[in-house]
């Protein structure tokens, strides 16, 4: 059986998003996990947005239980008062399964 779990870690005071913690547990792939770090944040308009997220990324899906990190950091983060709030998905995008998404990336 395929299990995947989410962990959202939050600053108990103000309830501020911390990291992220996702584990996909497959029989016949492994495990593989990601973790979302989220610092450095930044006012917009009313609410924060984190200006610096950190990205790891390991699985045993793969020969050699690879794993990769991806850095966001962000310097001026603003909105456009033009932009619309609301949106949907293309229907030019597929919908994928996370092992997909995970052997792609972990094929970079």
């Amino acid at each position: 059986q395929n299990n995947l779990s989410f962990t959202w870690n939050a600053d108990k005071l103000n309830g501020q998003i911390s990291s992220a913690d996702i584990v996909y547990t497959s029989k016949s792939t492994g495990t593989s996990k990601v973790n979302w770090n989220y610092s450095d944040f930044k006012q917009v308009g009313s609410k924060k947005f984190p200006g610096l997220q950190t990205i790891n990324v390991s699985t045993t899906a793969m020969k050699n239980n690879n794993k990769a990190s991806v850095v966001l950091k962000l310097k001026n983060i603003g909105t456009d008062s033009n932009w619309e709030t609301q949106s949907t998905v293309s229907d030019k995008y597929k919908k994928v399964s996370v092992e997909d998404v995970l052997r792609k990336i972990m094929s970079l």
